[in-house]
């Protein structure tokens, strides 16, 4: 048996690296960000989440904290209850005393009184966690 048998064909493949000038890069220079309000309302909102947990913070704040979530997390999904009506999906805005809230099962927009919420409960996290409106009242 032969140990090594020699090819007698060329390669079939040429990698050829062209030589080309360093170029020079600059970095960014301009930045355009949002509106000085929605900046407001945002930092407003992780203040708050800071300063309190979630529990604890009015229905007002909730409901402020996630119309307004910092960009980084995704909204999250709560289940209101509001005239013996349960409405589950996300909360979208939050001003002028009106709640937007999209449902998850058509997506739906719904425009509430947070007057008329009974109860807030986050879907999605480890455990459920509910408020009760009592003290808005």
């Amino acid at each position: 048996m032969k140990t090594h048998q020699a090819v007698p064909n060329s390669p079939l493949l040429y990698i050829v690296q062209p030589k080309l000038k360093q170029t020079v890069t600059y970095m960014q220079e301009t930045f355009i960000g949002h509106a000085e309000k929605d900046k407001k309302q945002t930092q407003e909102a992780q203040e708050t989440f800071a300063t309190k947990e979630f529990q604890k913070m009015t229905l007002g704040e909730k409901l402020n904290f996630l119309a307004n979530l910092p960009a980084h997390l995704a909204n999250i999904k709560c289940n209101l209850i509001m005239d013996n009506t349960n409405y589950e999906g996300y909360i979208i805005e939050y001003k002028d005393k009106q709640v937007v809230f999209q449902t998850a099962k058509d997506n739906e927009r719904i425009t509430l009184l947070p007057e008329k919420i009974v109860s807030l409960t986050l879907i999605g996290l480890e455990e459920e966690q509910t408020f009760v409106n009592k003290e808005d009242k």
